[in-house]
């Protein structure tokens, strides 16, 4: 069984992101770099679509 976590704490999703680097590179079809891009937020804040 597959777990799921929300994680708000931008330290730890770069953190995670780091970890899993070449497990997402190796898998076919991940945009790693639009991927971190879109999790690890420039602004720092939430993402918002408006």
């Amino acid at each position: 069984m597959p777990y799921f976590y929300v994680v708000d704490d931008p330290a730890l999703k770069r953190k995670l992101l780091d970890e899993y680097e070449k497990k997402l590179l190796d898998d076919n079809g991940i945009d790693y770099p639009a991927l971190r891009k879109k999790l690890l937020d420039e602004n720092g804040g939430p993402i918002s679509d408006h």
